[in-house]
């Protein structure tokens, strides 16, 4: 069984929010053990992006430090790029029709 993973299990596992990282992981690690492909949406990069650069930014400010828009978005492409290395690329979703 493949699996197409969420955004917001991307973002537990890649920016370690508690405390949902380390079931995320986990649930993520046995569908791999399993011999399951996973799968990432192309078409919710952006979103990926954008709150995982938000996600870098609050860990940050929570250290009474500062970071630039543009370091944050470096960072979040780190991760992110870090994290799909073994996961495969979906390039759309099918859509269900129904005839009336």
């Amino acid at each position: 069984m493949d699996l197409l993973i969420d955004v917001n299990i991307v973002l537990d596992v890649c920016a370690c929010r508690m405390p949902f990282a380390p079931s995320s992981a986990a649930a993520l690690q046995r569908c791999q053990d399993q011999g399951a492909k996973l799968w990432l949406y192309a078409g919710s990069v952006q979103t990926m992006e954008f709150n995982m650069a938000r996600e870098v930014q609050r860990k940050i400010e929570s250290q009474d430090a500062q970071i630039s828009n543009r370091q944050c978005a470096f960072r979040a492409r780190q991760a992110l790029k870090a994290f799909a290395v073994d996961k495969h690329w979906l390039a759309a979703l099918a859509e269900g029709r129904q005839c009336i």
